[in-house]
């Protein structure tokens, strides 16, 4: 992108790395995506060096128990409001540059294939935004650390909540909502949550690969058990199977 293009949204990409763990090759291979892709623009890397941990309980709690992508579930959108920007996760893979028309929105998202929002695979905006406000005092009025254990609610879940409170709609159509706009799966997801395997196409901006540092072991074999299962019935058996627990259940995703 040309740096005489100037829009709302500042030329700045954040992420956060929380922990001082080594980046694996594939966050340094999605790194390096964003540098070529968005060649001009500022990437800062957001930790425990110049980010007040301690500023919110949620944060605090989250980065004493270790578990810092729940840290990085709140830093992201205080960052965000603050500065203003395009956050990434770390596991997100540009394929092409964000195009001008995407830039242009006050704030946009994307959704991923479960029918979720997913401010991981993308979250960019002004500096201010209101929604922004709503997102972080629903973090405010929370604590990581409950009677009955960890609160381990995603913020996919969480931020799609708030925005079911504006009007979004479960559907995988481009939205208008509290003056953000949510591109369908294929714009920034770029992955199949039901297989368990990339889903590209010509719309496809970026590829979020989900690394799942965060999760729990349980989680892992889960996913594990699903592909043994979608291998052994096919995808078509194994697409319905879904399609029937979600209507017997009310659940989405997999």
């Amino acid at each position: 992108m040309s740096e005489a293009v100037r829009t709302l949204i500042p030329h700045t990409i954040h992420y956060c790395w929380f922990g001082g763990a080594p980046k694996s090759d594939l966050i340094l291979r999605c790194q390096e995506s964003w540098s070529h892709f968005m060649p001009g623009w500022e990437i800062i890397e957001w930790n425990e060096s110049n980010f007040d941990v301690t500023k919110a309980q949620y944060a605090r709690e989250a980065y004493e128990a270790k578990k810092w992508a729940f840290v990085s579930d709140y830093a992201r959108f205080d960052i965000l409001q603050a500065h203003g920007g395009v956050y990434l996760d770390t596991d997100v893979e540009l394929l092409q540059p964000i195009p001008l028309w995407v830039l242009e929105n006050r704030a946009f998202t994307g959704m991923e294939s479960g029918g979720f929002v997913n401010p991981g695979l993308i979250f960019g905006c002004v500096q201010y935004l209101p929604l922004l406000s709503e997102i972080l005092e629903s973090y405010n009025r929370s604590s990581f650390v409950t009677e009955d254990g960890l609160d381990l609610q995603t913020v996919n879940r969480r931020v799609t909540g708030i925005l079911e409170s504006h009007g979004f709609r479960h559907e995988d159509v481009i939205q208008q909502v509290a003056d953000t706009t949510i591109y369908p799966a294929e714009f920034f997801c770029g992955y199949d949550q039901d297989v368990h395997e990339p889903k590209l196409t010509a719309h496809t901006i970026s590829m979020h690969h989900y690394a799942h540092t965060w999760g729990r072991p349980r989680d892992k074999i889960r996913t594990d058990l699903q592909r043994i299962l979608r291998k052994c019935i096919g995808d078509s058996a194994y697409r319905r199977l879904l399609s029937v627990k979600r209507s017997l259940f009310g659940v989405r995703g997999a």
